[in-house]
């Protein structure tokens, strides 16, 4: 389906201002309305990251004082049944709720006290690239995989210039997530398109600086892709991406990106839980 009126009318973004011309969340109510219903569920899936933002926080803080993302797809009540089905031996997960949450509620039941190294936020960001690496549309597929292959090469070189172990923070089941679990030092350049990239973003130690040039790729992805979906839902799942780049940047300085990367090799050194994420 094309939406000509509605891509046609959207603000322009522009990666080197950071303005907040339009929100996500006005952009999800636009949507809510506009999309057919197929291009909704898939748009529904890009969500679901508030929604695994949602959980962990529930998990830490409890019901009452869990930090709740309204631009989550599921309510707070949604979200506290699932867990409440889970831990009943006798209820069944409701279909209607995507798998891998269920999957990453049973094991987060099952190990946190026994277990409490574990790096949960990594764990359901795996869960939810391979969900999204299994939907039919290309473009989602191919943004995911850059993603989780992009972040898994990542840590995999800090850790080994940091020397600290690394195997059991690769997240994902893609290809370069098993070779990196299985092999040392693997050649990554023959399974990651533009690694050299990669290897230069590892190089650099300005945090803020690192993230920003990544971003940028991401951006220059997104644009490249599109080139010639010019009112297809991909265009609008690339503006919603964008959005959210833009909306990151809102909320990160130099000063917090240092002492996030501070504490994120304290806590890698120690084994102990990772940082949430900015």
């Amino acid at each position: 389906m094309k939406y000509y009126a509605f891509i046609a009318g959207l603000p322009d973004l522009l990666f080197e201002e950071h303005k907040k011309v339009y929100t996500t969340e006005a952009f999800k109510q636009e949507l809510d309305q506009l999309l057919h219903s197929s291009d909704k569920k898939l748009i529904e899936k890009l969500f679901l990251k508030y929604d695994n933002e949602n959980i962990l926080s529930l998990f830490r803080k409890g019901e009452q004082e869990m930090t709740f993302n309204k631009l989550a797809i599921y309510s707070k009540e949604e979200i506290v049944e699932m867990v409440e089905v889970v831990k009943d031996e006798d209820r069944k997960w409701d279909r209607k709720y995507p798998a891998y949450l269920e999957v990453f509620i049973r094991e987060y039941l099952a190990e946190e006290q026994e277990n409490p190294n574990i790096f949960w936020e990594d764990r359901i960001a795996g869960l939810y690239y391979d969900y999204l690496g299994k939907t039919s549309n290309k473009f989602v597929r191919e943004w995911a995989e850059m993603h989780v292959n992009y972040r898994n090469a990542l840590t995999a070189l800090s850790c080994r210039r940091n020397q600290i172990a690394y195997k059991h923070l690769i997240v994902g089941n893609n290809e370069v997530a098993h070779i990196l679990r299985e092999f040392s030092n693997p050649n990554l350049s023959d399974y990651i398109e533009n690694y050299e990239f990669i290897r230069e973003i590892n190089e650099m130690t300005d945090l803020i600086g690192r993230e920003q040039y990544l971003d940028q790729q991401f951006w220059s992805w997104i644009d490249e892709k599109n080139t010639f979906h010019y009112f297809d839902i991909e265009n609008i799942i690339g503006y919603l991406f964008k959005l959210q780049i833009i909306e990151r940047w809102q909320n990160l300085n130099k000063e917090k990106g240092a002492k996030l990367f501070k504490e994120l090799i304290y806590n890698l050194k120690k084994g102990v839980q990772t940082i949430e994420k900015f």
